[in-house]
């Protein structure tokens, strides 16, 4: 998990972590789950690398 801000790296924010898997019907979901409890700055994007998908990491968008 790390931090960025006008598509510039800030920070991390935590490190690895193993995904389990997840199966409804004929889809298979990679779940992983983080606390985040930290305060992030309006704009901020939050992602998550996936290893062998780094071009396309999940990320949100801090909106408040």
């Amino acid at each position: 998990m790390s931090e960025w801000h006008g598509g510039t790296y800030v920070r991390e924010i935590r490190g690895r972590k193993h995904m389990t898997s997840n199966q409804q019907s004929r889809y298979r979901y990679e779940i992983a789950t983080w606390k985040l409890d930290k305060g992030f700055r309006h704009e901020r994007r939050i992602c998550a690398e996936v290893s062998g998908h780094e071009e396309r990491m999940p990320s949100v968008t801090i909106k408040h």
